[in-house]
C-alpha cells in the first residue's frame, strides 16, 4: 500500500474502542532501495503535547511507540489503532 505521509502526520489516532490515542508525530522506517518501509510510528498524546513535539520539546511530551502493523491506514484521513492505547509502549 502506498500512503502519502503528509496525509497522516498530525492526524488524530483513535483506538479500537474509539478513544483518543494521540496524534501521529513521526514515521520511522528503513530505506530499501527504491522503497521506504515503515517500521513504526511515534504518537504524541494530546494536542498540546503534539504542539510541544513540533516545537522541539520532545522530552516534555508523552509519546507512544506504535509498530507499523498496529495502524489501519486504509483511510489515511482517519487512521485507526488496531489495539487499545494502553497496550502501547513509551519510547526511551
Amino acid at each position: 500500500m502506498i500512503v502519502h505521509l503528509e496525509l497522516i502526520v498530525g492526524k488524530e489516532l483513535r483506538d479500537e474502542r474509539g478513544e483518543r490515542a494521540g496524534r501521529i508525530a513521526e514515521v520511522h522506517g528503513d530505506d530499501k532501495g527504491r522503497d521506504f518501509v515503515i517500521t513504526h510510528y511515534i504518537v504524541v498524546v494530546g494536542w498540546l503535547g503534539y504542539l510541544m513535539h513540533e516545537l522541539g520539546f520532545r522530552k516534555r511530551c508523552r509519546r507512544r511507540h506504535v509498530p507499523w502493523d498496529k495502524i489501519d491506514l486504509r483511510d489515511p484521513l482517519h487512521p485507526k489503532l488496531l489495539c487499545s492505547a494502553s497496550e502501547l509502549k513509551e519510547p526511551r
